[in-house]
């Protein structure tokens, strides 16, 4: 399937970013990327979008149906990409180092376009700091969007409504 470890790119990514209000594409679906966000795509499939100083900060990647293994459908592609997130990287329970993340069941969810999806809220933290987290994938035939979000403490709700409406702006490409 997909490796997690390409999802926590965004965190070091925010910094060097361009800044700039437009759509962005990624593999076969696009995005509108909030005005004063940044965002960078490491490849054709792969977009790290954030908040200038990180209140929101998300990795979106596209893949097909061909590179998930077993159950294709959307809540058991959302309930591996959740598990594969919650492992540490010896492919144990993450939480060992006393760091805890958790994703909530499944919601569906549904585009103006006709998109299906499923959305996941999560938490990850420690006894000192804790973030909200947000597992999104949507599917278009054989074509599959993950995307996967971590919301700072300082966030508030003007960043809370763009992250939204980032993510509902999720459609397929144009060719």
């Amino acid at each position: 399937m997909f490796r997690p470890q390409h999802l926590l790119a965004p965190i070091a990514l925010v910094a060097t970013l361009s800044a700039c209000a437009h759509t962005a594409t990624v593999g076969a679906f696009a995005v509108d990327v909030p005005k004063g966000w940044e965002h960078e795509a490491e490849d054709a499939d792969s977009l790290g979008v954030g908040t200038r100083h990180a209140e929101w900060t998300f990795m979106l990647m596209a893949f097909t149906d061909a590179e998930i293994e077993g159950d294709k459908s959307l809540d058991a592609v959302g309930r591996e990409a959740a598990a594969e997130l919650t492992k540490d990287d010896d492919g144990g329970a993450a939480g060992d180092d006393d760091v805890s993340m958790e994703f909530d069941d499944p919601k569906e969810w549904s585009s103006a376009g006709g998109l299906r999806g499923v959305v996941m809220d999560g938490r990850m933290g420690d006894a000192q700091l804790s973030v909200q987290l947000k597992l999104m994938v949507v599917v278009s035939g054989s074509n599959y969007l993950l995307a996967f979000g971590f919301r700072s403490p300082d966030a508030g709700p003007k960043h809370d409504a763009a992250m939204q409406a980032m993510l509902d702006s999720i459609r397929l490409a144009t060719p």
